[in-house]
């Protein structure tokens, strides 16, 4: 990551205004964000979606439908 920070000097012989910058190099904050970012994102979403619908559609509709119109119809009559 890089970071660039003005500095102004004005001098007070003059009117003019010079502007300079120090530019910072932060290697170690770049790597941490790509890493951090890509693992979490992807484990979560992914995980979660796939799990979560098909695990409780499925089992909710195939069984209670089958098992309670059977019963009560054939004990009933």
């Amino acid at each position: 990551m890089i970071y660039i920070f003005p500095k102004k000097f004005a001098f007070s012989h003059s009117i003019t205004t010079v502007f300079r910058y120090n530019i910072k190099i932060d290697n170690y904050s770049n790597t941490k964000s790509n890493t951090d970012l890509n693992t979490d994102l992807n484990t979560d979403l992914n995980t979660d979606l796939n799990t979560d619908l098909n695990t409780d559609l499925n089992t909710d509709l195939n069984t209670d439908p089958n098992t309670d119109l059977n019963t009560d119809l054939n004990i009933d009559p």
